[in-house]
């Protein structure tokens, strides 16, 4: 569906402009320019231009996505949005279930945290997340952002650097795109969500850990932990045990850092999976 563009100068503050497209579509919802199929792909370049220097997108997450830029379905994740290269920087941004021109927002955005505000038009457009006001190079745009249960999540976004001269001339945009897959650990036989007598507390947990489980037949047990990017981080266990309810208290790695982790549990061809968040 074509879209109608306005252009409109926005004062962001005394000290700089930012001037940027307001966009609409065809039922009047509003839109702005991330890259993304759904917006043309339109970017920040229709009105800024110029800029002389290397503008450096930063797109970070709180927990970190894993390796190869993986997310744990429906994980609360703080997406951070900055930029290197320019003295301050607007940006819009999408994060769309498809990578295609009919497209839903991929995961749910929850929470404003700093610099930035949602924009969802009504229909199946995307939300999209823009800045509020000029953000200092040295700052960053902040949001609450739930990754989707299952499938892929698409990032389109364009920042625009700024020289803070008043004007959108000297200006340098750049728009790109993150793809964002769900993390499934990679050298597991069987995955499981069910297993509910494998228990663990305290979860969060800092130093010490407790679990329990019960096995129907004697077997080999292997319990192990895995960062989110599938890596092992620790051997917890490694017995043969009898049949019946176990109980194993375990301390942490000293030197394990803080975040996410998996705790597999193996008997002999089983696995289940627990998810850890360490403190």
């Amino acid at each position: 569906m074509n879209k109608k563009r306005l252009l409109t100068l926005l004062s962001l503050s005394s000290l700089l402009t930012i001037t940027s497209f307001t966009v609409f579509y065809a039922d009047g919802s509003e839109q702005d320019l991330t890259g993304s199929p759904v917006d043309g792909p339109g970017t920040c370049t229709y009105c800024h231009n110029g800029g002389s220097g290397t503008l450096t997108p930063v797109i970070t997450a709180t927990p970190a996505f894993g390796s190869g830029n993986t997310f744990i379905p429906g994980t609360t994740y703080t997406v951070n949005v900055g930029e290197t290269g320019f003295p301050y920087f607007g940006f819009d941004l999408e994060i769309c279930n498809k990578n295609s021109r009919v497209c839903t927002d991929g995961g749910s955005f929850v929470s404003i945290v700093s610099k930035c505000q949602f924009h969802a038009p009504s229909g199946r457009y995307p939300t999209n997340v823009t800045h509020t006001a000029a953000i200092p190079a040295n700052s960053k745009a902040s949001f609450k952002w739930t990754a989707p249960s299952s499938g892929n999540a698409y990032i389109y976004y364009c920042i625009n650097g700024v020289n803070g001269d008043g004007t959108n001339s000297g200006d340098q945009p750049k728009s790109d795109s993150l793809l964002l897959t769900p993390y499934s650990p990679t050298d597991i036989a069987a995955f499981s969500e069910n297993g509910s007598s494998f228990g663990i507390f305290p979860n969060p947990a800092t130093d010490i850990l407790h679990l329990t489980y019960t096995l129907e037949q004697p077997g080999k047990v292997t319990i192990q932990l895995y960062t989110v990017d599938a890596k092992k981080a620790a051997d917890l266990l490694d017995q043969t045990q009898e049949a019946g309810e176990q109980s194993y208290t375990t301390l942490l790695p000293a030197n394990l850092s803080k975040g996410i982790y998996f705790v597999n549990l193996r008997v002999n061809d089983q696995m289940v999976i627990r998810k850890l968040l360490v403190r």
